[in-house]
């Protein structure tokens, strides 16, 4: 049995290692290393990376242009019925591909929860990233802190 329990013990950190190595990469940031308050958010963020990495893009990833980020701003804020400098307010981040010390993702910096409210399907697309920010923007009222 001390075994079985030695095993499991072994293999949470090398989930945990695996976790972080995911986030650093993603945002070559020392300071995304292990921040075990958020190990859960950072694990499903890490998960979608990797599932974007591999079923989308692969190791090169295009970056979006200010001009296709721009056009994505305005049609998400026209789909969603928002003021667009709200939105691009929250879409300040050159990385697509980042996740925070505590699991948001992407171009707008969303949390997992929010994106699993919304009808998207890739956070680290910039198009699904912002539509989804949009959506938590009209779900819950241009407050601070809505993703």
């Amino acid at each position: 049995m001390n075994k079985f329990y030695f095993r499991l013990l072994a293999l949470f950190f090398v989930f945990l290692f695996a976790v972080n190595v995911c986030s650093f990469v993603a945002g070559f940031d020392s300071r995304q290393l292990i921040n075990l308050f958020y190990l859960k958010d950072r694990a499903i963020a890490s998960g979608y990376l990797l599932k974007n990495i591999i079923l989308y893009t692969g190791v090169h990833i295009k970056f979006v242009s200010e001009e296709a980020l721009d056009g994505m701003i305005i049609s998400a804020a026209r789909e969603y019925g928002i003021d667009e400098d709200v939105l691009r307010s929250v879409a300040v981040r050159k990385n697509q591909v980042s996740i925070s010390r505590d699991g948001k993702m992407g171009l707008t910096f969303i949390s997992v929860e929010e994106f699993h409210k919304s009808d998207c399907k890739d956070p680290f697309m910039p198009d699904d990233n912002i539509r989804a920010a949009a959506s938590a923007i009209k779900r819950n009222g241009n407050k601070n802190n809505v993703l």
